[in-house]
């Protein structure tokens, strides 16, 4: 069953070493894969969805950190085995403010006169992980490192100790 869409002609172009690796995995010669593509169109267009897969869920397996940046709010999703855990760092000030404005947020977490609030929550995946990391990414989210999340993270728990 195909969750993730077809690679694009430049994508596989890119990938052309590794689709062939692919293809000799599958058993498929490349005599075989010039044949197929002129005799079973509908066939290796299978093989281009099943590659198509395997590029994306070896992508995303890679993957811990996932980030979404809107005007008021961060979050950043670390992306365990078997559940989320969301940080996120909301603008609670009456000011003027966007999160897509800033360069350096440990500076901003820094500087007096700013309002933020925090908070750090885990949900279990209602579906396959790498699923529903590509859900996020359709939903505005980026693949990214754990530095915003600990930046984050740091701060929740900071606040936590001030009683905030």
């Amino acid at each position: 069953m195909r969750y993730y869409p077809r690679l694009k002609d430049g994508e596989l172009k890119a990938l052309e070493k590794d689709f062939v690796d692919f293809l000799v995995v599958n058993g498929i010669t490349a005599d075989d894969w010039l044949k197929l593509k002129q005799n079973d169109m509908s066939k290796a267009e299978r093989l281009i969805e099943e590659f198509s897969n395997v590029v994306y869920e070896s992508s995303l397996r890679k993957a811990d950190y996932m980030l979404l940046v809107e005007e008021k709010v961060v979050r950043c999703f670390n992306c365990l085995e078997t559940q989320v855990v969301m940080a996120s760092l909301s603008y609670e000030g009456t000011g003027a403010f966007d999160f897509h404005e800033v360069d350096d947020l440990a500076l901003v977490l820094n500087t007096k006169g700013f309002q933020f609030s925090s908070k750090i929550v885990n949900k279990p995946y209602e579906k396959k992980r790498e699923h529903e990391m590509y859900d996020m990414i359709l939903s505005g989210c980026k693949i990214t490192d754990e530095k915003v999340f600990q930046l984050i993270s740091i701060f929740w728990q900071q606040s936590k100790i001030k009683g905030n």
